[in-house]
């Protein structure tokens, strides 16, 4: 087992009960899915697999991230993708693809996974 494996397991036990967005270990069933952005041609293998749906779990993500010393890698709408987050965590913000326009103020707000 590499040391980023158990560090994986140490991120997911950590994030489960905090994040309201999904984790994924490899070998869980949603694991392969999630782990893969639209180029096909990164094959990436993280440690373990964070789902954001709001800026709390982005945040809770990053300090656990920080906290074990995992390559970090964001993947918004799979687009991203250009280097493979191997051993490393990945975070995904596709849920949060809300876009809010506020015409009065000429203001508009659009979540990392919108497109």
């Amino acid at each position: 087992m590499h040391a980023n494996d158990t560090r994986g397991r140490a991120a997911a036990r950590s994030l489960r009960p905090r994040l309201d967005g999904g984790v994924h270990l490899p070998g869980d069933g949603q694991y392969e899915v999630e782990r893969l952005g639209w180029n096909r041609t990164i094959d990436s293998t993280p440690a373990v697999i964070a789902a954001a749906t709001s800026p709390e779990d982005v945040r809770v993500a990053l300090v656990v991230a920080r906290e074990l010393d995992l390559p970090l890698a964001v993947q918004a709408t799979g687009h991203g993708s250009v280097v493979a987050c191997d051993e490393g965590f990945l975070l995904k913000t596709t849920a949060m693809a809300e876009v809010r326009i506020d015409p009065e103020h000429r203001l508009a707000r659009v979540g990392p996974g919108a497109t």
